[in-house]
């Protein structure tokens, strides 16, 4: 997690307010494919939004469904992202070309509704609480 944290902060670091998602989602699934954690793997979704205008651009591995409240329309929505296979078991070369960003506009009243799921191993005979 740390190693991504900081994957994370050195894209940023210089940033020359291109928004480059793909690249930063390739370099995630390098550094978990090249790790070989065998049938590990870490879908996401990726999101830089503009508070201020309410721009949103939008990139995955893995995971394709992010769902928003539309306040105009008084209900949640569903936006699905293009299909992209998850990070980590296959090298970027061979999934660069799946790796999308989308531009989402999001409105006043609107809210985007961002899940997290994390698991961690746990040790025999110990409790896992979710």
């Amino acid at each position: 997690m740390v190693e991504v944290a900081t994957l994370f902060r050195n894209h940023f670091k210089n940033w020359d307010r291109k928004i480059s998602l793909k690249e930063l989602i390739a370099h995630i699934n390098d550094l978990i494919e090249e790790r070989e954690f065998i049938g590990r793997f870490a879908a996401f979704i990726l999101v830089l939004m503009n508070v201020k205008t309410g721009e949103c651009w939008l990139s995955n591995a893995g995971d394709s469904l992010v769902h928003v409240y539309d306040r105009s329309q008084g209900k949640m929505k569903t936006l699905t992202l293009p299909e992209c296979p998850a990070a980590g078991p296959i090298a970027t070369f061979m999934m660069e070309s799946k790796i999308t960003q989308i531009k989402y506009q999001l409105n006043k009243g609107d809210a985007l509704f961002l899940l997290q799921t994390v698991l961690k191993n746990r040790k025999a005979g110990s409790e896992m609480k979710i």
